[in-house]
C-alpha cells in the first residue's frame, strides 16, 4: 500500500505515515469538532471562550498521538517553547487538572504574545487534564479567556465530561497523526501521578491488564474502543471485563460503571483536598 507523509503542524515534528482514506477521516474529524466545541463550551461553560483545543497520547516511547483545532496556535508555541521541556508531555506525571499558564511561566508569556490582547477584566487560562490509561497518558489542553475568577475543583466535572464527549465522538484510536520526539530530557517537575484505579487493582487482586481496561471502562470507554486503544481483540477485553465484575461480585456493566464513577469522584475529592488550590 503506498502510505503519504502528513505534516499537521510543522515539518520536524508532526509527521505521519497514513494512508489517504486516514487523511480524509482526519480532516473530516477536525473540521466536526471545532464547531462541536464551540458549541459545547457556549451550552456547557458560557462564562468563557474557547480559543484553542488540543489532544494528546503519550506512550511509553517516543511518538505522541496528536490533534488540534488550532494547529496554528500550537505550532508557534512548539516554535518559541522547547518541547522536551512542557510540563503537559511528562508521561510520569497526571494531574486530574490545572492551568498551565500558572504552572509554567515561559509558556504563559508565549500565549499571551499569541492571542490577541484582552479587555483588563479578562484573562487567558490553560486548563489541562490528564488521564492515566495504563498504556499511555492523554492529556486535554483548553486555551481559553474568561473574566470569572475560577476555582479549579469547581470547574473540573464540566471539563471532564467535554473529555468524555470527545472519547465518545472522536474516538482517538482512529488518529494517525504522530508527533515524533526525537530525544526528551528528563523533567524535573511535579511527581504527582493520580491513578485512581490503582488501590482498587491492588484491593480485588485485578491483573495488569484488567487494571488498564479498568481504567479506559471508568473513561466511559467503550468495548471497541478499548479493544483498539490496548490492541487486544473485542472478545478478549470483553471476557477480561466480565472476570473484572465477578472479583466485584457485580452483575452489569452498569452496575460497574457506576461503581468506578463513585470511587473516581471519591478519590478525585481526596487529590483536591490534598493540593493548595
Amino acid at each position: 500500500m503506498k502510505m503519504y507523509r502528513v505534516k499537521l503542524i510543522n515539518e520536524e515534528n508532526f509527521v505521519s505515515n497514513s494512508s489517504p482514506s486516514d487523511v480524509e477521516r482526519h480532516k473530516t474529524l477536525v473540521s466536526y469538532l471545532e464547531p462541536a466545541f464551540k458549541k459545547l463550551f457556549a451550552t456547557v461553560l458560557p462564562w468563557c471562550q474557547i480559543q484553542s483545543f488540543s489532544f494528546y497520547r503519550l506512550f511509553d516511547h517516543s511518538n505522541i498521538t496528536a490533534v488540534s483545532i488550532n494547529p496554528g496556535f500550537v505550532r508557534t508555541v512548539m516554535e518559541n517553547i522547547k518541547i522536551s521541556r512542557d510540563i503537559s508531555l511528562d508521561k510520569n506525571a497526571i494531574r486530574p487538572i490545572y492551568d498551565k499558564l500558572q504552572q509554567d511561566a515561559k509558556y504563559r508569556d508565549v500565549v499571551y504574545s499569541i492571542l490577541p490582547t484582552l479587555p483588563s477584566e479578562q484573562k487567558y487560562l490553560c486548563i489541562v487534564l490528564e488521564y492515566d490509561l495504563g498504556v499511555s497518558k492523554d492529556v486535554f489542553s483548553f486555551t481559553v479567556s474568561s473574566s470569572k475568577a475560577i476555582k479549579l475543583d469547581r470547574i473540573y466535572h464540566a471539563f471532564h465530561q467535554i473529555c468524555l464527549h470527545f472519547y465518545q465522538v472522536f474516538k482517538p484510536f482512529d488518529l494517525k497523526i504522530s508527533l515524533v520526539l526525537d530525544e526528551r530530557e528528563t523533567w524535573a517537575g511535579s511527581s504527582v501521578k493520580f491513578s485512581p484505579f490503582e488501590s482498587l487493582a491492588k484491593q480485588f487482586g485485578l491483573t495488569s491488564i484488567q487494571t488498564t481496561y479498568l481504567k479506559m471502562i471508568g473513561l466511559g470507554m467503550d468495548i471497541p474502543t478499548i479493544s483498539q486503544t490496548a490492541n487486544r481483540s473485542p472478545r478478549s477485553v470483553d471476557k477480561a471485563l466480565s472476570a473484572i465484575r465477578n472479583k466485584f461480585s457485580l452483575q452489569s456493566k452498569s452496575e460497574l460503571n457506576a461503581y468506578l464513577h463513585i470511587h473516581y469522584n471519591d478519590k478525585l475529592q481526596d487529590y483536591f483536598e490534598s493540593i493548595d488550590l
